[in-house]
């Protein structure tokens, strides 16, 4: 099982990248919201078909747990740790900072 750093720099405003797992494409879309100052996922294919919308990012939760019917992310574990060893929430400007992104093949 391999273990993969999804690495970004964090910032205010909502960002996308590129990752490939396994040779697959995909985009991951991160955004913060005012209201619940929490940080949510959507991640999409190479054609920018949805896979997935508006996961929380929670620490020490797989973020992929729900979502194990599609077949493209059942492949995966998808973890946020605080990486400071304090268990705090991804909130605020802690998500890729002090907690990063892992992500295991199945």
């Amino acid at each position: 099982m391999a273990t993969k750093i999804i690495d970004f720099t964090p910032t205010p405003a909502a960002q996308r990248f590129s990752i490939a797992l396994s040779g697959v494409n995909y985009v991951f879309r991160f955004y913060k919201s005012s209201r619940t100052q929490a940080w949510y996922l959507s991640i999409y294919d190479s054609a920018d078909t949805p896979l997935l919308e508006g996961v929380r990012v929670v620490s020490l939760y797989p973020l992929l747990y729900r979502h194990t019917s599609n077949p493209l992310l059942s492949l995966y574990n998808l973890y946020a740790l605080d990486t400071s060893g304090l268990t705090r929430p991804a909130s605020g400007d802690l998500l890729g900072n002090d907690i990063k992104l892992y992500v295991t093949d199945g």
